[in-house]
């Protein structure tokens, strides 16, 4: 899982990439990140993540305000971030 707004600085694009790559030996894994809103940022990870063939088992939810059941949930977290304030 991955968490965190649709940024540069948070790290979604890397993260998905990780995604690719963890996926490319385990097509049984999903990968999901919690917040962000669906803009620009978002079609283009939607657009790499369909040329690395990992669209389908990568999943973007939006916001929680119960973000504990989401982490709760979750087999491992992968703080992609570039950098935080």
């Amino acid at each position: 899982g991955g968490c965190g707004t649709l940024e540069w600085r948070k790290g979604a694009d890397l993260w998905a990439q990780v995604a690719a790559l963890v996926l490319s030996e385990l097509s049984d894994a999903h990968f999901v990140w919690l917040g962000g809103a669906r803009g620009e940022v978002w079609r283009g990870l939607q657009f790499d993540l369909a040329k690395m063939g990992a669209a389908d088992r990568v999943h973007f939810l939006g916001a929680t305000d119960k973000p504990q059941l989401f982490f709760a949930g979750l087999d491992a977290f992968c703080l992609s971030s570039r950098e935080d304030p």
